[in-house]
């Protein structure tokens, strides 16, 4: 292997998401037939740090983009304008959804649905409060949900299966199964399993990465896994921009209709 790259989602290299593959693995879940996937964060908007246009080459930062005035909101949050990124779907989805493709062991949709708007930060050109739903071969489905208007709850997966349910975000992992007694006043059982994260999955994956370059071998989230994953955001964004359902045809790796 002549080049060793590894891309971002480094969820792959997380011990407690690593315990997650396992437990999906050993058919505890029985048939999981839904993912749910969420993410709520609560940026700063406006109040901008100064920038000196005598350092920032800001025809070069454009690249391909067109042409346009410097706008200190396009150059911090490039993300959620169309020239530059994908908005939250491309940004935050992209993580939960490689874990999707990586515990379900598939790599594309069979379609996509989504829906977006911009309900609190007018500002940016991406939706700030969207969702989006996938059907995935293996008979199951998959929904983002997804704000920037709120960062109670943060982010994180739950697989539900007829056996029991896997709730895995980036503090924690509790697997539950579906016939344990419910806990007094609720309708959540105690977890058969709970796991806290024991450190940053961001440090361990650079750690493989840099183990990768030494043996050669394809690091956990390698460039095909990273393309799979965008690819499952950037249908999302087609079927919402496009305000229709987009379906997938993997065979022909082309849109179909």
């Amino acid at each position: 292997m002549k080049q060793i790259v590894q891309t971002g989602t480094q969820q792959r290299s997380w011990d407690h998401f690593v315990l997650g593959k396992q437990i999906v693995d050993s058919g505890r879940l029985g048939q999981i037939t839904f993912v749910q996937t969420y993410w709520y964060q609560h940026p700063t908007v406006g109040n901008y740090a100064p920038v000196s246009m005598d350092k920032l080459d800001w025809k070069r930062w454009l690249g391909p983009a067109k042409d346009q005035p410097f706008r200190p909101e396009r150059f911090y949050q490039w993300r959620h304008f169309w020239d530059f990124g994908g908005g939250g779907l491309t940004d935050l989805m992209t993580h939960w959804i490689d874990v999707v493709h990586w515990y379900m062991d598939v790599d594309a949709p069979l379609s996509a649905t989504a829906v977006g708007h911009n309900y609190n930060i007018k500002l940016w050109e991406a939706p700030d409060t969207m969702n989006a739903t996938l059907e995935f071969p293996k008979n199951f489905m998959a929904a983002y949900l997804g704000t920037y208007v709120s960062k109670v709850d943060d982010g994180g997966l739950e697989f539900r299966g007829e056996r029991g349910t896997l709730k895995i975000d980036r503090a924690r992992l509790a697997f539950y199964r579906d016939d344990a007694a419910y806990a007094p006043g609720t309708l959540t059982p105690e977890p058969d399993i709970f796991v806290r994260s024991s450190g940053d999955g961001t440090l361990t994956h650079l750690q493989n990465w840099l183990d990768c370059i030494r043996s050669r071998k394809a690091p956990n989230a390698h460039i095909r896994v990273g393309h799979e994953a965008a690819r499952t955001s950037h249908l999302a964004n087609a079927a919402m921009r496009s305000g229709r359902p987009v379906r997938w045809n993997n065979a022909a790796q082309k849109v179909e209709g």
